[in-house]
């Protein structure tokens, strides 16, 4: 496949998905990494993406960098997070230690932990 080819099946996917791997390209393009690494930073210089830790982003793409606020994630996925939290929480058991990190779905894995011996 010739360069000119290469570059224009990188953009059509970027512009399809937004944002595309180095091993996605490389499967796609039937190409090395090295290959798709040299005709990345090209199309980067050239200002037709942006160049990324492990593929490209589209130049023009909206990216929410980012997170809801805490009272927004308190009410997503509220099912999802309780069977998680019941799950982790389940693998506990006496004299285990846990460090609890912060996180709406860790906060939930608290009402369920049943030792009752435990320090916070």
């Amino acid at each position: 496949m010739l360069t000119e080819e290469r570059y224009a099946a990188i953009l059509k996917r970027l512009n399809e998905k937004k944002a595309v791997s180095v091993l996605e390209l490389t499967e796609l393009l039937n190409s090395s990494e090295s290959t798709i690494r040299r005709d990345l930073s090209a199309l980067h210089r050239m200002g037709k993406l942006n160049k990324v830790h492990g593929g490209a982003t589209s130049v023009d793409g909206v990216y929410q960098m980012t997170e809801d606020k805490t009272s927004v994630r308190h009410s997503l996925h509220v099912d999802e997070k309780n069977r998680i939290a019941q799950c982790a929480a389940s693998l506990v058991h006496k004299n285990d230690f846990v460090f609890l990190d912060a996180g709406t779905t860790t906060e939930r894995m608290i009402e369920y932990l049943t030792e009752k011996m435990l320090f916070m």
